[in-house]
């Protein structure tokens, strides 16, 4: 496509539009009697006031619907947007798309948009889905890196995705979500085939929702709140900075942390359900299997029985799982016992402080909850399923602590058995 420079107005535009008057082929060179190629002057002359007549118009046009729009978006981000990215103005539309996939340059600015490949692409991507959203997203400072090694300084409270066929070095696909997986997922009922790409989980224009989870259709949530907690909400963001300008850990384990609001279950773990659905459900229902509870005499908790699969919400680590007295024969729960501990929810925002010990009494809370975020990273790390190998002893990592095994990642919630030599 050529650029009229005059009016910065591609020139297909000006002549396919109606308003112009004159067609592309009433300015044209024609054959004389001798087969030589001649000009039509006195059509071009009709063209050309024609067309300085339609461009002037055309960019005032643009130039109206163009400042609307910036001052709509405006308003949008002031009054309705605040936290992540790609919402309101930070939507930034040639961030992903272009319209004829032609693009040769900038648009006259310092921002280069991401590179085309692989096209013309459905919904006008500059690239491939996966492809293009690692353009930004792999390797590059001022955007989160999600795929194998972090090119940035924190922890990602996140951790990393790899790929389905292995080709990311040290995350192989069974180490958590994998891009590019086509099949059913672990726990699905219904049985559907998917495929999984960064919008199976993240709106790409944005929602209410914390980190955009969820279609744009879905409802409000993953509710979060930024600074000040907010126990009504479901997530607690500490620093509101963005890594665009500058804020290195707007993204890091240590800036969130996990409400459980009225005490009654977990959003969190309702939205991985989309998903794994047999994975979730309620306290005697089908997933969880039937399960029983009586009093813990011994440290004023309940005891639960009977469960066919693992809670990712509504019990708590209360009585002997949270604290074991010294004087017992089994050891120490960990949770307890550690300095620093993995991620649970909390309904009154009563989490400790990391590096430092909780208070060693039974009854230091009842509301402490395990969830998804307890025992796996949800982008995945390094050990099998992304989990989060974990012992208390160190600040954890994307992987947990160094060293550590399956076991004492169990020990770090549960007071049972005994770590044997070479046991994972």
């Amino acid at each position: 496509m050529v650029t009229d420079i005059r009016n910065h107005v591609p020139y297909d535009l000006c002549f396919a539009d109606p308003a112009f008057g004159v067609g592309r082929d009433s300015v044209r060179a024609k054959e004389d009697s001798t087969g030589n190629d001649s000009f039509d002057t006195s059509e071009a002359k009709i063209a050309n006031n024609n067309h300085s007549n339609f461009i002037t118009n055309k960019v005032k046009r643009m130039k109206k619907y163009f400042n609307l729009a910036l001052a709509f978006v405006a308003l949008l981000g002031v009054t309705a947007f605040a936290g992540d990215y790609h919402r309101g103005a930070t939507l930034v539309c040639n961030d992903c798309h272009v319209m004829h996939f032609s693009q040769s340059h900038s648009y006259g600015d310092n921002y280069e948009p991401p590179a085309l490949v692989d096209g013309p692409n459905e919904a006008l991507l500059r690239a491939p889905e996966v492809d293009l959203c690692l353009t930004c997203h792999n390797g590059r400072a001022g955007a989160p890196d999600v795929l194998g090694e972090n090119f940035n300084t924190y922890t990602r409270n996140a951790g990393a995705l790899n790929f389905e066929d292995d080709s990311e070095a040290g995350f192989p696909h069974t180490a958590g979500h994998s891009l590019g997986f086509v099949g059913v997922a672990p726990g699905a009922n219904p049985e559907v085939e998917m495929e999984l790409e960064c919008s199976s989980c993240h709106s790409v224009h944005g929602h209410a929702n914390y980190r955009n989870l969820g279609y744009r259709t879905d409802p409000n949530t993953l509710t979060y709140a930024i600074g000040t907690n907010d126990l009504t909400r479901v997530v607690l963001e500490r620093n509101a900075g963005h890594m665009y300008d500058g804020n290195n850990d707007h993204y890091a384990t240590n800036n969130v942390d996990y409400n459980e609001p009225g005490n009654t279950g977990g959003a969190y773990a309702d939205y991985c359900k989309k998903c794994h659905t047999d994975f979730h459900g309620n306290i005697g229902g089908e997933e969880y299997g039937t399960t029983v509870y009586d009093a813990d005499t011994t440290a004023g908790g309940v005891r639960y029985f009977g469960f066919e699969r693992h809670p990712a919400a509504f019990v708590n680590l209360n009585g002997s799982t949270y604290f074991r007295a010294a004087t017992s024969t089994r050891p120490a729960a960990g949770f307890a016992k550690s300095l620093y501990r993995p991620k649970v929810m909390s309904a009154t925002g009563a989490w400790g402080d990391q590096g430092v010990l909780l208070p060693q009494t039974a009854s230091f809370t009842s509301d402490l909850t395990p969830s998804c975020m307890t025992c796996h990273k949800s982008h995945g790390n390094q050990n099998p399923f992304g989990l989060v190998y974990a012992n208390g002893t160190s600040e954890l990592n994307e992987n947990g602590n160094d060293g550590a095994t399956y076991a004492q990642m169990c020990q770090q919630c549960h007071s049972m058995g005994t770590l044997l030599p070479g046991q994972l």
